[in-house]
């Protein structure tokens, strides 16, 4: 058991630099629409740098594909199509990197944007961070002269353009002026303030349109903050929702696998290994639905109708597939062995 405990305590300080209290209390959701159940789950497997999905009712898992390099991101989760014939991603195809969406029918990957780096630098400047369902892809880029990070979209529907023959790759760096939406409109610039580090990353895109994403604070007398935003899909009505807290352990890739609940009431987060719900209009209402002593609980995701949250569970070396209902309780294991599998997403019915 103390080999355990070490182990979960040397993991988030790594989990850390590489990217509670119960409270007692009805846990109330408000259902805007009705949702046909999906059970369709993707993951990524770092074991064999593999996408995989798997049926949960089922335990039926299929390889979809393996990418070729692990050495440009250590992000690699699944963006599905609203439609869920898709699922976008970051990563190198034939030696480029960048995003491309994997037909699920066809068996075939697209590329929809090419990302560029510094040679002898593997910090990748960008790549698709989730599948919005009116306006495409959100891409996170990197400005390396700026030294920020922004999400931008392809303006005008581009992106469907692109998926009905278009096959030209909108190159942010070329057409950044023409044919780029900047959403999230960092305006912190590192050739000015050198010393912090500014960016608008982690996006996450929500069934009723608006768009989340972590970002540094916004005043600059306030110094350096980690705080979750939300806007319009227009990217206008920027408005701050959460400030995580100082001296949590817990943040930094944890930040990657957020979840907000349909209602807008509720933030779905790992910290200090394990799953908590935080009502985002009273943080100190921190809700732990796991509670491992022996195991570290991270990047928990809700599913459609936010009925279940799928979420990977393991020692520090190995991570399975669980799933558990909103209130935590019914916890499934639906993958077993010596995996790594993490970074799931439920296939969502928008």
């Amino acid at each position: 058991m103390n080999i355990i405990k070490t182990l979960r305590k040397i993991y988030l300080s790594i989990f850390l630099a590489s990217l509670t209290l119960f409270v007692c209390c009805n846990i109330t959701k408000e259902k805007s629409r009705n949702i046909v159940e999906n059970n369709q789950v993707a993951f990524y497997s770092k074991l064999d740098s593999t996408m995989y999905s798997i049926d949960l009712e089922k335990n039926k898992k299929i390889k979809l594909f393996t990418f070729e390099t692990n050495n440009h991101s250590s992000v690699k989760w699944p963006c599905w199509s609203p439609d869920g014939k898709k699922i976008a991603y970051m990563g190198q195809r034939n030696g480029v990197y960048g995003s491309y969406y994997f037909d699920l029918h066809s068996k075939k990957h697209t590329k929809f944007w090419e990302g560029d780096y510094k040679k002898g630098d593997l910090a990748v400047p960008g790549g698709v961070m989730d599948w919005h369902k009116d306006l495409g892809p959100l891409i996170g880029i990197k400005e390396n002269e700026i030294g920020n990070t922004d999400t931008h979209v392809l303006k005008d529907s581009l992106f469907k353009t692109f998926e009905k023959g278009n096959t030209e790759t909108y190159d942010f760096f070329k057409l950044r002026d023409t044919a780029y939406i900047n959403l999230t409109q960092n305006k912190w610039d590192q050739r000015t303030h050198p010393q912090q580090i500014f960016w608008t990353f982690f996006v996450r895109a929500h069934s009723n349109g608006n768009i989340s994403f972590w970002g540094t604070e916004e005043d600059e007398n306030n110094g350096f903050g980690e705080n979750l935003y939300i806007i319009d899909s227009n990217g206008e009505n920027r408005k701050k929702i959460f400030n995580y807290p100082e001296g949590v352990n817990g943040a930094g890739a944890n930040m990657l696998e957020y979840d907000i609940s349909e209602d807008g009431k509720w933030l779905l987060f790992s910290l200090d290994g394990d799953i908590v719900l935080i009502e985002l209009e009273n943080p100190e209402n921190t809700i732990n639905l796991t509670n491992s002593k022996d195991q570290i609980d991270i990047m928990p995701k809700f599913n459609s109708n936010d009925t279940k949250i799928v979420y990977s569970s393991g020692n520090g070396e190995h991570f399975n597939i669980f799933t558990m209902d909103f209130d935590g309780e019914n916890k499934q294991v639906h993958t077993t062995g010596k995996n790594y599998y993490v970074q799931s997403r439920y296939k969502l019915n928008y």
